[in-house]
């Protein structure tokens, strides 16, 4: 039987004119096997789904949703803000968890710096705790 693809996006649509006709960024991807949804930028070329993943690039996922919370001191890589790095290599980036097994790490995440504090290191967790929960403008 033929998998089947769903999307379920609030995300942008973005036109890619020499990759794909249409990216849309930050879907919710639901792929009929019965495992969990995942997000992920689905580019479309004519009536063909062409490629699902990280397809966009890394100021959508850092920089602008950072912007869009007004966390002015994060989402850049420079001197006086919150230093939060995730090192991974995007071939091996995978999600394990399985409709009969949810709570599975992922995998392909190497190293993750959050607050200019070591958390994750050649894929071990740390005895580090610097994360906080963070509140956009709308908190009271």
């Amino acid at each position: 039987m033929r998998p089947v693809l769903f999307l379920l996006s609030s995300g942008l649509l973005l036109a890619q004119p020499n990759q794909f006709d249409v990216l849309i960024a930050g879907a919710k991807v639901v792929d009929g096997s019965g495992n969990s949804w995942y997000y992920a930028d689905v580019g479309i070329r004519g009536d063909t789904i062409a490629a699902v993943g990280m397809l966009g690039d890394v100021r959508r996922m850092s920089g602008y949703p950072a912007e869009r919370l007004k966390l002015w001191d994060r989402g850049l890589v420079r001197p006086g803000m919150k230093a939060d790095v995730v090192v991974f290599d995007p071939a091996k980036v995978a999600d394990r968890a399985q409709y009969d097994k949810p709570h599975q790490y992922s995998v392909g995440v190497r190293d993750a710096i959050v607050n200019g504090k070591l958390v994750l290191h050649n894929d071990q967790v740390t005895t580090e705790r610097s994360g906080r929960v963070l509140y956009g403008p709308a908190h009271q």
